[in-house]
């Protein structure tokens, strides 16, 4: 197994690209002829890419992974440490960000332990899709970076 100091570290750039990738695996999931049967799938990945992003800014303005662990999957709590930090969002979280927070983050987990006979709603799927694009370009411009991960 390898030690701690063989790990590679976390960095803004890793976990926006990361970002990049769960909206992208969003993305193909709205409009699939199956998506009525993936709404755990999508809210996990969505969830994972504002997680991301807005960790992404918090590594960028000086939190180290220890640091973002702290965070840990509170949405809500990210995006007011996020823009405490400076990113050029809303000061209150959108109702989309709190509602994405219950189904992953509170509520015993939810999206990652469903329980037997129940159900999940998740924001409007295209609406999140857009105001998730809006924030990874927040993040991108403050990291210098693009849509695509590149950096500007």
């Amino acid at each position: 197994m390898a030690s701690k100091e063989d790990k590679h570290p976390v960095t803004p750039v890793t976990l926006y690209r990361a970002a990049l990738d769960f909206l992208t695996g969003a993305k193909v999931l709205v409009g699939h002829p199956d998506e009525a049967r993936a709404s755990h799938s999508f809210g996990l990945l969505v969830g994972f890419c504002l997680e991301d992003a807005l960790k992404a800014f918090l590594c960028h303005t000086g939190d180290n992974e220890t640091d973002l662990k702290g965070v840990g999957h509170d949405l809500v709590k990210a995006w007011k440490k996020a823009v405490d930090r400076g990113l050029a969002l809303g000061a209150k979280p959108p109702q989309w960000c709190v509602a994405l927070c219950d189904i992953y983050f509170k509520d015993d987990f939810y999206v990652r332990y469903p329980q037997d006979n129940s159900g999940m709603v998740v924001p409007n799927k295209a609406k999140l899709i857009d105001d998730l694009r809006k924030v990874l370009s927040v993040v991108g411009v403050a990291l210098g970076m693009d849509e695509h991960g590149n950096f500007t």
